[in-house]
């Protein structure tokens, strides 16, 4: 069933409380000047131009009533019944033309908000995205939720705004991330022209790992986050350092003779994936790590390490029992 929404009642109510506030700053005898009854004739007639084309039959009836304010306004500008007709007639061409270019303008609204979706990943919006634009709220919000794994599932979330030319831009998405434990959502909010990122590159942002954009590794930072819970951009600009081509070229990993295996095993790394390579005979995950400077998991990184510390510890005795024997043997000697 469809509803009963009428998309202009705004618009109507912005103008009658427009005409309050004149009525009561200028007194009656404005609203009722000429002046005024053309601008009121010019909004009634941008009702008809934006809405008749897409109008549901709650609107039809509506702008309907509004055509008959039309007349009678015009009746009042216009008292000579030929000049009354012949505005009409000049008027109706004009508006018919300019329903045209705003009924392209808004389907060419909706053609690149669906590109720009599709680019990103996301697809199946077309039908939503298409009953919110032709509700002409000032902004408005697509869910959208995707299992990515037994445990874990994204939900992303879309804020579309008005622009200056009263078409919908994307004005800002929020992910987040639900693990198997409530502890373990993790949340980023972003503006998509600022930021471009694909469906791709925000799971694994929020999954831990850093990608790349432009000369700029990004990763968040788990440690910071804003008011919102969002977590903060960790940035590591080209002066950092980190290359994934010199680390990739020293890594011993498998094919990588192979300049098309060896260039998209990279392009997927700066995206941020987790990937499967043999070195040796061992079957390892690599991903960008530029925290460490290194194509092993953070984990590996700090399990290594510490298994380092605990070598170094139990050696240490010994290294003094070693320095205690040469240092008596020298006095001995």
């Amino acid at each position: 069933m469809e509803d009963a929404v009428i998309r202009f009642d705004q618009e109507q109510r912005a103008w009658k409380d427009w005409e309050l506030k004149a009525a009561s700053k200028y007194g009656e005898a404005t609203i009722k000047s000429l002046q005024f009854q053309k601008d009121y004739l010019s909004h009634l007639e941008g009702l008809e131009i934006k809405y008749r084309s897409t109008a549901n039959k709650y609107e039809h009836v509506e702008l309907n009533i509004l055509r008959a304010k039309r007349r009678e306004t015009e009746k009042v500008l216009y008292p000579n019944l030929l000049m009354r007709l012949g505005y009409r007639f000049m008027r109706s061409r004009e508006m018919k033309t300019a329903a045209v270019a705003f009924m392209e303008s808004y389907l060419s609204t909706i053609d690149q908000l669906k590109n720009t979706l599709r680019k990103k990943g996301f697809v199946g919006l077309e039908d939503h995205l298409s009953r919110e634009i032709r509700a002409n709220q000032a902004e408005f919000r697509i869910p959208i939720t995707l299992q990515v794994s037994e445990t874990e599932r994204m939900l992303y979330e879309f804020r579309f705004c008005k622009d200056t030319d009263n078409g919908y831009v994307i004005d800002d998405i929020k992910a987040t991330l639900y693990g198997k434990e409530a502890s373990a959502r993790k949340s980023m909010s972003y503006n998509s022209v600022s930021a471009d990122l694909s469906m791709k590159q925000i799971y694994n942002l929020l999954s831990g790992r850093a990608i790349q954009k432009a000369d700029t590794w990004v990763m968040l930072d788990i440690n910071d986050r804003d008011a919102e819970g969002n977590l903060k951009p960790k940035l590591f600009n080209r002066d950092y350092g980190f290359s994934i081509e010199k680390l990739v070229e020293r890594s011993g990993i498998k094919g990588m003779d192979d300049p098309n295996l060896k260039r998209e095993l990279i392009d997927n790394l700066r995206q941020g994936d987790s990937i499967k390579v043999t070195i040796g005979r061992a079957l390892v995950d690599i991903e960008a790590n530029p925290v460490h400077n290194s194509l092993d998991k953070p984990e590996v990184v700090i399990a290594r390490r510490q298994e380092q510390m605990q070598l170094a510890l139990q050696k240490k005795p010994e290294l003094e029992e070693v320095k205690k024997s040469q240092s008596v043997k020298m006095r001995v000697g």
